[in-house]
């Protein structure tokens, strides 16, 4: 799938009253709570092997998910490139991205549903040579 980023880097200059940037940066702190809170849990380590598999160390995991940075991984698109998707993960550009509609009309909750979906897609391309079967946003969190 080809997509089709925009030009301006979410990590340089923004002008952070910004409505499309405030979505944006909330939704990712509220991801970044969820997976802080999920990491915190007794279940982390089973859940983690419930939903990747049982042949990884996951406590390795640990800090890089309290952590997480997410901006970084974001490309926004054109809804239309993602092919009606609010977001896509890519293992060819490890890359997460967001339909930039989406971004406009989404509360930052739902948004930030959809970066844990998307986001759960990037770990598993982590770790895991071969997609994982199943949604890992509701096995994740």
């Amino acid at each position: 799938m080809n997509f089709v980023s925009n030009p301006n880097s979410l990590v340089g200059s923004i002008d952070v009253f910004d409505p499309f940037f405030f979505n944006l940066s909330t939704a990712s702190k509220l991801m970044e709570e969820a997976l802080q809170n999920f990491v915190a849990s007794p279940n982390f380590l089973s859940n983690m092997a419930l939903v990747f598999g049982e042949n990884h160390d996951y406590r390795v995991l640990q800090p890089i998910l309290q952590g997480t940075g997410v901006l970084s991984l974001i490309e926004i698109a054109p809804l239309a490139t993602l092919n009606g998707a609010y977001g896509a993960f890519s293992r060819d550009t490890n890359k997460i991205y967001l339909a930039s509609e989406f971004i406009n009309s989404a509360t930052p909750s739902a948004l930030a549903d959809v970066l844990l979906e998307e986001y759960g897609h990037y770990l598993d391309a982590q770790l895991n040579p071969v997609e994982t079967i199943g949604d890992e946003r509701r096995n994740l969190c």
